[in-house]
């Protein structure tokens, strides 16, 4: 598989009804990118990087909030971007499962890999990520959380 400019996590909720009646197990969800025989190796990489291998023959719906959130965030790495775009990486998940991709996040960032995430969690924006970019119809604020979350900006 050629690596790609940027790849996107999509946010869970909108592909719920999708995964319900998928007929791909979750190895055929990550293998089914358009890889090569010798890209399989990126797929079962990223499903243990995940702690996913145990469920690779498992269906989606088989699945919890949590482990369907990393099986997005899986498919994703696994096309090896330099840009990933996260649309809300942590809805739906469990305080593990948050800590677990926010542990891959911050190894990935470590990496060069530059990550654009959306998400409703203020307080996780500005304790755990460099930047914060604070919309309301138009662009508020950008700087670091605690110069970004300020009242007068949280209310304009």
């Amino acid at each position: 598989m050629a690596k790609k400019t940027a790849s996107r996590t999509p946010a869970r909720t909108f592909h719920e009804a999708e995964f319900s009646g998928s007929p791909k197990t979750v190895r055929g969800l990550l293998a089914g990118l358009g890889c090569e025989i010798q890209d399989l190796g990126i797929v079962a990489d990223t499903l243990d990087r995940f702690q996913i291998v145990g469920k690779k023959d498992l269906y989606p719906n088989q699945l919890s909030g949590g482990q369907q959130q990393r099986i997005f965030i899986a498919r994703a790495l696994a096309q090896e971007a330099d840009l990933m775009l996260m649309d809300e990486p942590f809805s739906g998940v469990d305080a593990p499962s948050q800590e677990a991709i926010l542990g891959i996040l911050e190894q990935l960032h470590a990496q060069g890999v530059t990550l654009l995430v959306s998400t409703h969690d203020l307080n996780l924006a500005a304790a755990r990520f460099d930047r914060v970019l604070l919309l309301n119809k138009v662009v508020v604020a950008f700087d670091r959380g605690p110069a970004v979350l300020t009242a007068e900006n949280l209310v304009a």
